[in-house]
């Protein structure tokens, strides 16, 4: 993690604008793979991730479903973009894009995956793998 703290500065002081962003990129997908490997420990450790309680279930969808439009007008926008490009921002947006889609999916077989119930923890597990295998498949479109 420091490491990952020690790329802030560089990210805050370029003034390149590009290489800034990139940085910023950097930071945050090692931090999102530090998260993932700590999981990844505590269930291989036998920790299990618990479904959520009964009484939360709602709120969470309703809490996706407000990210999920959030995520679509993120879309819209990007596509908004594309054509207004002169090339430079491409693979940026292309980027966005992809990264977009993915959480889209995350955020789909989540509510799938609250609306399943129950605490039956081994379909949970499995539904979480599958989600992030599908999830980081570079090139793949999510369901």
């Amino acid at each position: 993690m420091r490491n990952v703290a020690g790329l802030r500065p560089l990210a805050e002081d370029t003034p390149s604008v590009a290489v800034s962003a990139v940085l910023e990129i950097i930071i945050h997908d090692s931090r999102k793979h530090m998260a993932l490997c700590d999981a990844m420990i505590r269930i291989e450790s036998g920790e299990s991730p618990e479904a959520p309680e009964s009484s939360r279930v709602s709120e969470l969808r309703e809490t996706l479903l407000r990210h999920i439009e959030l995520e679509r007008s993120m879309l819209r926008q990007l596509e908004a973009l594309r054509p207004l490009t002169d090339g430079l921002n491409e693979g940026l947006i292309e980027y966005m894009l992809a990264d977009e889609r993915r959480h889209h999916g995350l955020l789909m077989g989540l509510i799938e995956l609250l609306e399943q119930g129950g605490d039956v923890t081994e379909r949970y597990d499995s539904l979480v793998d599958r989600l992030l295998r599908e999830a980081h498949q570079p090139g793949k479109a999510p369901r």
